[in-house]
């Protein structure tokens, strides 16, 4: 979507907060503003939703076509305070970390949690163009449609009953696109840096270009809030997944955006099978064999 048209909707928004303190009885009016613009709004995302309907994607990777369904400055604004929980020293807390299936109505704090966890991810940066609070809210909704949408299989970490790490896999039945049948998206140079929809879509089908053709779990998101990063909550997500995956003698495969996360998945069998440049970042796609 066009940046002018995400800010008409931000600035309706503004208008409906302020009005709704200052005048409860003009609501209704800006409502009803909201709603025009909604409309809008999902009539570009539909056009861009069937161009891509067009072209055969991993069925793990559909959930991305509803990133922009949800314009970012509606959603509640982020509440960090909810993830602080002070503390850090050598892994003093660890074992009061519990992994457990995602519990219906945490889809919303989840995202958050991904959203800031993953908001300096390089390819973010590079598709959104920024890193700043309205990157992040864009991230949150797309991680919040996948969440809802397409959840495949959710744990998140908790300490104190607050998430602070959340780990999806999705099992996928093989990618229909190989190396020798590129997506037909336009090249990294031809996007406007300003036509975020066109950037979302070339990112899309340069990963969907590398989806193994052989049936796997799909590992992706994970990521772990950054205070509680380094204690450990990471590799014991990834121990379950790697665990879960053995005991249905599944392959795996992720895409990863970082040189320090490919180290740290080397830890657990995977292994680099192909880097792609996209908006000047490095990819690499990983996989790690069934095991028998």
């Amino acid at each position: 979507m066009p940046s002018s048209r995400r800010r008409v909707i931000c600035q309706v928004s503004d208008a409906a907060q302020q009005l709704a303190a200052a005048d409860p009885a003009g609501v209704r009016k800006v409502g009803d503003a909201l709603a025009a613009k909604s409309r809008e709004n999902e009539s570009t995302v539909a056009r861009a939703a069937g161009q891509l309907s067009s072209r055969p994607l991993c069925v793990c990777r559909q959930w991305l076509i509803t990133w922009t369904r949800v314009p970012p400055c509606l959603a509640p604004p982020l509440s960090r305070s909810s993830f602080s929980t002070g503390g850090g020293g050598d892994n003093p807390f660890m074992n009061d970390v519990d992994l457990v299936a995602i519990a219906a109505g945490e889809e919303h704090q989840a995202a958050k949690a991904l959203s800031i966890a993953m908001l300096s991810n390089p390819i973010h940066i590079a598709v959104l163009q920024g890193q700043g609070e309205t990157e992040r809210q864009h991230i949150e909704a797309m991680f919040s449609s996948m969440l809802k949408e397409r959840p495949g299989e959710v744990s998140v970490a908790k300490h104190e009953g607050a998430i602070v790490g959340v780990v999806r896999s999705y099992k996928c039945r093989g990618g229909e696109l190989s190396h020798e049948q590129p997506g037909q998206d336009r090249g990294a140079d031809e996007v406007e840096a300003s036509d975020i929809e066109a950037r979302i879509e070339h990112w899309i089908n340069a990963w969907a270009q590398r989806d193994p053709l052989q049936p796997h779990r799909h590992l992706g998101p994970i990521g772990v809030l950054p205070q509680f990063q380094r204690l450990g909550i990471g590799s014991k997500m990834m121990e379950s997944f790697c665990a879960q995956v053995d005991a249905n003698h599944e392959p795996a495969f992720l895409e990863t955006d970082k040189l320090v996360n490919v180290r740290f998945y080397e830890k657990f069998r995977f292994r680099s099978i192909d880097e792609s440049l996209i908006f000047g970042v490095r990819n690499f796609f990983m996989w790690r064999p069934g095991q028998e």
